[in-house]
């Protein structure tokens, strides 16, 4: 994407905060843009630029995006045709990692299992090397019933604990 953006009053430029509006019809619009009442909950993209530059009201910031969404790569490049400054960065050799993240990160969390990952170890412990996947299938539904809401979900449960996690 190419975006040419007008600076609306002086200040110093550390990158571009990016968001998006979509119009999905007529007078139906979808947006997480952080100035807008009703956004949707979607994180927008600080893109920083190598060093702070200060920047006139009415001077013109030129950006080009591009993204590999699949793979977590953006680059982006920034042209102030003012001074003709130039800024290109990307994810290549990093990561972008939001706040939650960087908080699973920390040593000091203190880790709790979620319920997909007890409802999985319900599976694993009928996994004891003597039953076949028709008898662990029944054991987890004979046993925990509730486990999930239905007992399809259930037997697509077991299925793909099996299929992932017991060769």
């Amino acid at each position: 994407w190419n975006a040419r953006l007008q600076v609306e009053r002086p200040g110093k430029l550390h990158g571009l905060g990016c968001w998006f509006d979509c119009e999905l019809g007529p007078e139906a619009w979808m947006t997480n843009s952080p100035c807008a009442p009703h956004r949707i909950n979607r994180p927008q993209a600080f893109l920083p630029i190598d060093e702070t530059v200060s920047v006139a009201s009415g001077e013109v910031i030129e950006l080009t995006l591009m993204a590999r969404p699949g793979e977590g790569l953006i680059a982006w490049a920034v042209h102030l045709p003012a001074t003709g400054r130039r800024f290109s960065q990307s994810t290549f050799h990093g990561v972008a990692i939001s706040p939650f993240h960087l908080a699973q990160s920390s040593p000091a969390r203190v880790p709790t299992i979620s319920a997909e990952a007890r409802a999985r170890q319900v599976v694993w412990n009928y996994c004891d090397g003597r039953r076949t996947a028709r008898e662990v299938e029944e054991s987890v539904l004979r046993d925990f019933p509730a486990l999930l809401p239905g007992e399809g979900e259930i037997r697509r449960l077991v299925a793909d604990v099996l299929a992932r996690d017991a060769p």
